[in-house]
């Protein structure tokens, strides 16, 4: 019982994990860029290499991150619990 509710709990930082992950990249990007990749993201003829596909205001890494994250809490909540008893012989 212990053990499957730390993994619940794992699970659910996983899950809180995943659905912060594009807005913790998208400050980690921005506080990684150079002055100039800062200007030409803000100007309104220019943008980031990296943001050029972006889907649903998002660029592939977000997406790949935040669904790592949310299929690893989906994988600890649907693992079938060990058993801790002693096997039989």
């Amino acid at each position: 019982m212990e053990k499957s509710m730390s993994a619940e709990r794992g699970a659910w930082a996983l899950f809180a994990a995943g659905a912060a992950w594009p807005f913790a990249y998208d400050r980690l990007a921005v506080l990684a860029m150079s002055p100039l990749e800062r200007a030409l993201r803000s100007s309104y003829c220019g943008g980031a290499l990296q943001e050029v596909f972006q889907v649903l205001g998002h660029c592939l890494p977000c997406w790949t991150g935040a669904a790592a994250l949310l299929l690893a809490g989906a994988g600890l909540l649907l693992r079938r619990p060990t058993s801790t008893a002693a096997p039989r012989h």
